[in-house]
């Protein structure tokens, strides 16, 4: 398994500074419910999408970042062969519980994924074309919806693009937010509520004003997350007949009464806005939901100088409470890291000469727990030139705070668009599941990996979650990669994380090089658990762990010297187990199969159609008596 490489930093440096020269602004405002809308009765929906194959932002008279990618890649120049030290790696191992292929391809670009799952297993995955609904205990798919005829009967005929989807354990709800629109007559911000735990029931819908302040304004990216009682949604306001990178106006935040959303009731909301720091104002905010669960009333938010080529600063803003509090405050405090992030370079590609377009620096994802808050952002590695992931953490949140960043990466390879979830709490840390797209040029095409963050500046090797079988290839020159992941936890199985995330994939029959979702389970093993380590047999793997019924168990293993190998299965008291292995597997009870190998690495692979609920102890042992042994469990 492949390393990951970490810039580890020397030093912790904290500023906090809760001042700035403008105030916000905020304003009260009450918007009906303008439809409800049941899943099951839609019917007659063609799933429409069109994409514009050389987009305004590929014109570098338009694109700002144009210009900051190519001052990137010549003050960071790609240094794919050069040696880097790896970081300590942790003893913690990303395993899956399943994964499958979601979201079939609908003409949109980016994939723009984003997830959400229930106690009861549903989960909802949108792109940015349709709302997928699956049943996750036999990952069937449920119903599928476009964004288009989910929101049909608010009128609103403007593209439909951005989503983003939450779970709100605390009501067992969704909540589906997405956009509409590209100017400021045409922009609003379409906001649903399931009436009840079942997503394919009734929805309460509404459409909030892309243009709020009315000065010809129309709304980009939304982020979104809860607290106790409302429901927060951030969102650029960007000038009419420009592109994303240069019409910027200011980020501002809805704060909504979810219970009136919940119950289908007028929204009572109150806008914040002209939202700065130092008379500048803070672009592309990110609301920071809780670790496990919501904190109370108030709600933390994150940004940075996402359009630096390499800057410390971090802006932390806090709603100090709900919209109907006469003294709620918004307050902004400026942070500096240890550890620098800055522009990302777009990610190369395997066999293609498209880069994959890696926007800006800004905050993807976050989570506020123990007392600290995790986040990840796109970044550039400044030793390889590599396009990275950046991992910050703001420690003592109600004290004084300490900031701490790594840089994650590797040669030859690309990271974008990452995501983190809270796995447990570790001491006075937390332990994390960080997921992101990957990309390279030497046999990797784009796809899905993850690591995990175990504490104390340790993480682990990076897992492979989905191998690309393609590159892609939908627009004229850059094409987009997606503009965020999905990440959540399992809120009523802790430890557990449902992702979803790109990976290369080819049209059938046209031969169409596309953008395919991958949804997956993840959480934490122990990469050492029950070994023992030998001489020649090393670097021993085995996934899924536990693993399930009717699962393939995978094993990875290095011999340093030609051997006849035997793999064999026992039970915890070391007897041979009963069991009788098909003929894939050649011999049946203890000894599963035992072929000579020459020196090299190895995958392993065997059923466990036949094993019962227990624990086992895999045994691989060379004929020179040298042996290691990982322990298996397995729930039918």
């Amino acid at each position: 398994m492949t390393k990951i490489y970490l810039l580890l930093p020397a030093l912790f440096v904290w500023i906090n500074v809760c001042f700035a020269q403008t105030e916000p602004l905020s304003k009260k405002m009450l918007l009906p419910i303008q439809m409800k809308k049941s899943i099951v009765d839609i019917h007659d929906d063609f799933f429409p999408g069109i994409t514009k194959l050389n987009p305004l932002e590929l014109n570098p008279e338009f694109n700002r970042l144009f210009k900051l990618k190519e001052l990137v890649e010549k003050k960071y120049p790609r240094k794919d062969n050069d040696v880097k030290a790896p970081g300590e790696l942790s003893s913690d191992s990303v395993l899956i519980g399943h994964g499958f292929k979601g979201n079939s391809y609908g003409s949109n670009t980016p994939n723009d994924n984003t997830i959400a799952i229930s106690n009861s297993g549903v989960l909802l995955s949108a792109i940015n074309c349709s709302l997928n609904f699956y049943q996750t205990s036999n990952d069937s798919l449920l119903k599928s919806v476009s964004l288009q005829a989910f929101s049909d009967s608010l009128g609103l005929a403007a593209s439909k693009y951005d989503p983003k989807v939450l779970y709100d354990p605390s009501t067992d709800r969704f909540i589906v937010v997405y956009l509409s629109g590209f100017n400021d007559s045409t922009s609003n911000i379409v906001i649903g509520f399931s009436d009840s735990s079942n997503p394919l029931g009734a929805w309460n819908l509404y459409a909030l004003p892309g243009d709020p302040l009315l000065d010809t304004s129309w709304t980009d990216f939304p982020a979104i997350a809860v607290s106790d009682s409302e429901l927060f949604i951030t969102v650029n306001l960007l000038r009419n007949d420009a592109s994303w990178q240069t019409a910027f106006k200011q980020t501002v935040i809805w704060q909504v009464n979810k219970t009136n959303g919940f119950q289908g009731d007028s929204l009572n909301m109150r806008l914040w806005y002209n939202i700065n720091y130092d008379g500048i104002n803070i672009r592309n905010l990110h609301p920071v939901p809780g670790g496990n669960a919501s904190y109370g009333n108030k709600m933390f938010l994150l940004s940075n100088r996402n359009f630096s080529l390499q800057c410390d600063s971090v802006f932390l803003l806090e709603l100090s409470n709900t919209m109907y509090d006469p003294d709620v405050d918004l307050s902004v405090s400026l942070l500096q890291l240890d550890v620098k992030y800055g522009m990302p370079p777009n990610g190369r590609q395997n066999h293609s000469s498209n880069m994959l377009a890696t926007n800006d620096a800004r905050a993807l994802g976050a989570f506020f727990h123990n007392n600290q808050i995790q986040y990840v952002t796109n970044s550039v590695d400044t030793l390889t030139g590599s396009a990275a992931i950046f991992h910050g953490i703001i420690r003592n949140i109600d004290g004084q705070r300490i900031l701490h960043g790594n840089i994650l990466s590797e040669p030859a390879c690309d990271f974008g668009y990452p995501n983190i979830s809270l796995l447990d709490v570790v001491g006075d840390d937390c332990k994390s599941m960080i997921s992101f797209d990957h990309t390279g040029i030497s046999n990797l095409f784009p796809g899905v990996s993850a690591v995990i963050y175990s504490g104390n500046s340790l993480y682990s090797a990076r897992r492979v979650i989905k191998s690309g079988t393609s590159y892609i290839d939908v627009l004229t020159g850059a094409d987009r990669w997606g503009d965020y992941t999905g990440s959540q936890i399992k809120y009523n199985e802790p430890g557990k994380v449902w992702i979803s995330g790109t990976f290369g994939t080819t049209l059938p029959i046209i031969n169409y090089k596309i953008n395919g979702t991958w949804i997956a389970e993840l959480y934490a093993g122990q990469t050492t658990d029950n070994i023992q380590v030998s001489n020649s047999i090393s670097s021993l793997q085995l996934f899924p762990n536990p693993s399930t019924a009717n699962q393939t168990v995978f094993v990875k293993f290095n011999i340093s010297k030609s051997s006849y190998i035997t793999f064999s299965l026992f039970d915890m008291k070391g007897n041979e187990t009963d069991l009788s292995f098909n003929e894939t597997f050649g011999q049946s009870g203890k000894e599963i199969l035992k072929r000579k190998l020459k020196a090299g690495d190895y995958e392993f692979s065997f059923s466990t159609n036949n094993l019962k609920t227990g624990t086992y102890l895999l045994q691989i042992k060379d004929h020179f008596g040298e042996q290691i042994t990982k322990k298996i469990i397995h729930i039918k």
